[in-house]
């Protein structure tokens, strides 16, 4: 099993933030480390931009990559194992906590480990 870091933020998908904690967000976009992420890996949720700023979650990758032709954009499905939208990680914390998650930064995909995945809930607030 693969560890990653998913994220969007506010700037570009506006209702990241409502549809997390709704529940309503059941696939993500996929640009990098195609080859790599399968399903049954896990996803720390990262949410960034003038409203996020936090980790508001875990989720669970469950089918493998597939390509939306009208999007021109590959996708997997998640669901979300751990909802913290009501009391999300900030971004200060989990950077001062775990000093190289990488959050953040411009992308949507990047590697995480086991050990950062589970250090983050131990952060919960």
């Amino acid at each position: 099993m693969n560890y990653w870091i998913f994220q969007y933020t506010t700037n570009i998908y506006k209702d990241v933030i409502k549809d997390f904690k709704n529940e309503t967000i059941n696939m993500w976009e996929v640009t990098k480390h195609k080859k790599k992420i399968k399903k049954g890996d896990r996803a720390i949720i990262y949410i960034g931009g003038s409203k996020g700023k936090s980790v508001y979650g875990l989720a669970e990758l469950t089918s493998e990559i597939y390509h939306i032709p009208e999007k021109e954009r590959d996708y997997i499905d998640i669901k979300i194992i751990e909802n913290w939208s009501e009391s999300p990680v900030p971004y200060h914390l989990a950077k001062k906590e775990i000093p190289d998650l990488l959050i953040g930064i411009s992308g949507t995909n990047f590697k995480a480990s086991e050990e950062q995945f589970y250090k983050l809930k131990g952060l919960l607030l």
